[in-house]
């Protein structure tokens, strides 16, 4: 254990009510450290706070496995740590287990609909976690969840239909956050057609603004002061307070629904390649009757010629047995003109 090991593992393992390790630049190796002192902690009780460092995926599945151990840990923050699906998955299996954890913070990563997908099906069976600030998807089975934030993600239509659904039958969810996504019209639209009127649909027609910056800044009293008004102005900074659609919403519109027209297009090729198969199949058996004819008409010809030899042949015949007796008669004739003729005398 290298000494930075050593020191975040002495920080983490005396720590007592929270702990805070915000932008410390940890990164794998860090966060196995700290994961190993977490499985021996038993008197941190509050929460633990990890944003805005380099976790990823392998430090995601650490801190999982710390998870499966620790019962005494209630929040825990994982935002802009670089994790995807893979981590997502690691953490979806933890949340089967642990009975303790009631609010997850996983905004600003890399989690698609496949981790999403992961995090849902752990809702399934998780009945403690009461606020995911990150991820989720299927919420049907969830009763206690009443705030979702999947902003910063990579959520695209697919991850926003799946979350349509789920609202048709939820009731429970008052807050849900999918600024930053990959959502176009069509996303917006599913989600708002799911029937539900009693979850709002934060930030999903507009982009952050200095009110979202200055409402983070109240929601973090904990943490310096400085530091977080830093932070919120950042949030301000890389946010645009041009009312949607901005020109990349407008660009993903409009290449939604070329996808769209395309994909139809495609669907009427489809529909006439079948019918020119359908086509040549009737052509193809045509072909073969007219054959099974050809057939027909040569056995008939075969016969016809056959007939034909044997008219022939019974024609020959007759013939030669009339001219046999007109040569009899010429003969017969010729001999009794030769006979002399003896007077009659009286």
């Amino acid at each position: 254990m290298s000494e930075r090991q050593r020191e975040l593992f002495d920080k983490v393992e005396n720590a007592c009510r929270a702990l805070e390790l915000d932008s410390r630049q940890i990164g794998e190796d860090e966060a196995w450290a700290i994961a190993e002192a977490l499985k021996v902690n038993r008197t941190l009780n509050g929460w633990s706070t990890l944003d805005e460092n380099q976790l990823g995926d392998a430090g995601a599945r650490a801190i999982a496995e710390t998870l499966e151990v620790n019962m005494t840990l209630n929040w825990l923050h994982l935002g802009q740590n670089q994790i995807g699906d893979a981590g997502a998955r690691a953490i979806a299996e933890t949340l089967k287990v642990n009975t303790t954890l009631t609010e997850l913070r996983l905004y600003d990563n890399q989690i698609g609909d496949a981790g999403a997908q992961a995090i849902a099906e752990a809702l399934n069976v998780n009945t403690t976690l009461t606020k995911l600030l990150a991820i989720a998807e299927a919420l049907k089975a969830n009763k206690r969840l009443s705030k979702l934030r999947l902003d910063s993600n990579q959520i695209g239509d697919g991850g926003a239909s799946a979350i349509a659904e789920a609202l048709k039958v939820n009731r429970t969810l008052t807050e849900i956050y999918l600024t930053q996504n990959y959502l176009t019209e069509v996303g917006v639209s599913a989600l708002r057609r799911s029937g539900n009127t009693t979850c709002k649909l934060k930030d999903v027609d507009r982009q952050w603004t200095a009110v979202r910056a200055r409402e983070y800044t109240e929601s973090q009293p904990s943490l310096n002061s400085q530091r977080t008004a830093v932070r919120a102005r950042k949030y301000t900074e890389s946010q645009t307070s041009v009312t949607l659609p901005t020109e990349t919403l407008r660009f993903r519109s409009e290449l939604a629904a070329k996808n769209l027209e395309l994909a139809a297009k495609d669907q009427m090729l489809a529909t006439k390649d079948q019918m020119l198969a359908a086509k040549e199949q009737m052509l193809a058996a045509k072909d073969q009757m007219i054959a099974v004819k050809d057939q027909m008409i040569a056995a008939k010809d075969q016969e016809l010629q056959q007939l034909r030899s044997e008219l022939a042949v019974e024609g020959y015949d007759d013939d030669y047995d009339d001219d046999y007796d007109d040569d009899y008669d010429d003969d017969y004739d010729d001999d009794y003109d030769d006979i002399p003729k003896q007077e009659h005398v009286v």
